[in-house]
């Protein structure tokens, strides 16, 4: 997805159209500086007739006045782009990394460059100085391994959460969250509910998994909403009033934003046979995000615990990750520290490396990996916390950066 202007007005000049992509910009009351990416197959269409052509080296400007007031196009190519930073009304070219509070980080000895509107281009040498090598990958140990979804667990006390109408989808409930989680009573008489939800759910009724999928798939490259129906019946009904949890993934969206943003999330559609009203309670986020006891019975989500302390220096910046071996559950929700940095899910092509997001790393650190399992990979509760427990979790430095200020 390219960002291309059409139309636009500028304070030296107007741009009736461009393929040339903006990157970024930076302006105050009287000037501004728009950077684009350069192309060699583009071009820049001001509203006066004159072309532009895209196809122009790093930092290659043009600079249009009118009424006192000034417009500055400058150019970067692809690759430098992509090592810019802007910060504090201020744009850092070449750097491996920028940290909130202006410190560059680089892995070898790189020519640093600046600009901003008062000062113009500036740069600076940064010399390595630090020679220790990258740290090994270590393997951590597993300090704890326990069930987390006390939501699942029979009479489990729900009625504090938020009790929603009709609309059951995300939005409607004011629920932004990665998970939502339904609750609801449902008599022993129902053959049939039929639902709709997006992307990843699974539903279960008196603590046992009843279904546990994707409801919506691609046809010819776009993703078409499934509706499922499940048959009941008196051995999944077992209790006079049984209790009806509804667990859903919501996994964003399209890339780019292509699709429609306002398109619902959650638990879309939910009807029953016969049909008949159900009172929904919803709630956001999983166990261990909302309360210190979290320990539940059944095992269809599990946490994984692990510790590791790192060595902080004020020179150096370490790009920190995890990754997995004999790692075979299908989809887990990873956290540093409390908060959320990552997502895996399996599929064709795997992600299986997690950046550790410097900010949010300590002198200790705890990482949890939440793993929602299907009813069928859990073959015993003893069992599947010892496979878990047998997982093997490497932390791995992806760069080491000197700092400078």
């Amino acid at each position: 997805m390219k960002i291309c202007p059409i139309n636009l007005k500028l304070k030296g000049c107007d741009i009736e159209f461009s393929d040339t992509e903006i990157f970024s910009k930076l302006e105050n009351e009287n000037e501004e500086a728009i950077f684009f990416i350069s192309d060699k197959d583009s071009n820049i269409y001001l509203s006066d007739g004159e072309v532009i052509s895209g196809n122009q080296q790093d930092y290659t400007n043009f600079t249009f006045e009118r009424d006192g007031k000034t417009t500055q196009f400058i150019f970067l190519t692809k690759h430098l782009a992509d090592r810019s930073w802007f910060l504090n009304n201020r744009i850092i070219f070449n750097a491996d990394y920028v940290l909130p509070n202006g410190a560059v980080a680089v892995e070898k000895n790189t020519e640093i460059g600046y600009y901003d509107l008062k000062y113009k281009f500036g740069k600076k040498n940064c010399i390595i100085t630090d020679i220790e090598k990258t740290p090994a990958i270590e393997q951590l140990e597993i300090s704890d391994v326990k069930f987390c979804s006390p939501e699942i667990d029979l009479d489990y006390d729900y009625l504090n959460w938020k009790r929603i109408g009709d609309k059951t989808d995300a939005f409607s409930c004011d629920i932004f969250d990665e998970f939502i989680w339904y609750k609801a009573k449902i008599p022993n008489n129902l053959t049939e509910i039929t639902l709709s939800a997006r992307h990843l759910f699974a539903v279960y009724i008196n603590s046992k998994e009843v279904i546990n999928r994707n409801s919506y798939k691609l046809e010819k490259l776009q993703e078409v909403p499934e509706t499922i129906s499940i048959p009941l019946n008196t051995n999944i009904l077992d209790r006079e009033v049984n209790e009806l949890t509804i667990l859903v993934q919501n996994l964003g969206f399209d890339k780019g934003f292509s699709g429609d943003t306002n398109t619902p999330r959650g638990l879309v559609q939910f009807e029953t046979t016969p049909d008949i009203p159900i009172e929904f309670y919803v709630c956001d986020r999983l166990a261990p995000e909302r309360t210190k006891k979290y320990e539940s019975d059944n095992p269809y989500l599990a946490q994984i615990t692990v510790n590791f302390d790192i060595e902080k220096k004020d020179n150096i910046f370490l790009a920190k990750y995890i990754s997995f071996e004999d790692f075979r559950c299908r989809r887990a929700t990873i956290y540093l520290n409390g908060i959320k940095i990552g997502r895996y899910i399996k599929r064709r092509h795997v992600q299986d490396k997690f950046y550790l997001i410097n900010e949010f790393l300590k002198p200790h650190n705890r990482v949890d990996i939440i793993v929602w399992e299907k009813d069928r990979n859990v073959k015993s509760a003893w069992g599947f916390k010892s496979d878990l427990k047998d997982v093997k979790i490497l932390l791995g430095t992806y760069k080491k950066c000197q700092l400078f200020k």
